[in-house]
């Protein structure tokens, strides 16, 4: 998945949205019943926990792009044989 792929972007969308939820819905958590909060806790854990997800595999594919420039770079500096570059 592309940073510019559509999925990618609706993906980190969704994530701001549900963290500016969980921001409001701390701040009323102390007005309501127990099995509310317990529900509402869990859901938050949920998102929180989908949210790793997606910032993990948002790192694989940047450590991923990086190892493939880096990889290129030293690559066509060789082939090239560009002297003074450092790789």
């Amino acid at each position: 998945m592309s940073p510019l792929d559509p999925q990618f972007v609706q993906n980190i969308l969704k994530s701001s949205i549900e963290a500016n939820l969980q921001q409001l819905l701390i701040k009323i958590l102390p007005t309501l019943d127990s099995k509310t909060t317990g529900k509402i806790y869990q859901i938050i854990a949920d998102n929180l926990k989908q949210q790793d997800e997606i910032y993990d595999q948002s790192q694989a594919r940047i450590n991923k792009t990086y190892k493939f420039l880096d990889e290129n770079i030293a690559k066509f500096c060789k082939d090239s044989n560009v002297s003074g570059m450092q790789t």
